[in-house]
C-alpha cells in the first residue's frame, strides 16, 4: 500500500454510487442518511480528519447495505402475509364447501 502526498492515507471510498442506489432503487430514508455520511467522505478527507473520514465512510456503506437489506425483508414479510392470507382463504373456501355437502 503506498501513500499518496504529504504521507496522507489513501482517501477511503464515499460510496456515493451504492448510496444513490439505495435511495432510488431501495429505501429512500436509509439511503439518503447514507447519501449524507458520504458527501462527508471527502471534505473531511481534504481537512486532514482521516480517521472521521474512515468513519463517515463506513457509516454510509452501513446505512445503504441496511438500506438495501431492508427491501428484501419488507418483501419477504409481504411474501409471508400473502401466504397466510391464501391459506386462510382456502380453509374458509373448504369449509363453506363441506358445510354445503
Amino acid at each position: 500500500m503506498h501513500l499518496q502526498t504529504n504521507d496522507r492515507p489513501p482517501k477511503p471510498d464515499n460510496h456515493l454510487a451504492l448510496s444513490i442506489i439505495c435511495t432510488i432503487c431501495c429505501c429512500t430514508p436509509l439511503g439518503i442518511v447514507a447519501l449524507v455520511y458520504s458527501s462527508k467522505v471527502d471534505s473531511a478527507y481534504f481537512r486532514g480528519e482521516h480517521q472521521e473520514a474512515l468513519d463517515y465512510s463506513k457509516k454510509a456503506k452501513n446505512w445503504s447495505i441496511w438500506g438495501m437489506a431492508s427491501i428484501f425483508i419488507f418483501f419477504a414479510l409481504m411474501l409471508i402475509i400473502e401466504i397466510f392470507f391464501a391459506a386462510f382463504s382456502l380453509l374458509t373456501i373448504l369449509a363453506a364447501v363441506a358445510g354445503l355437502a
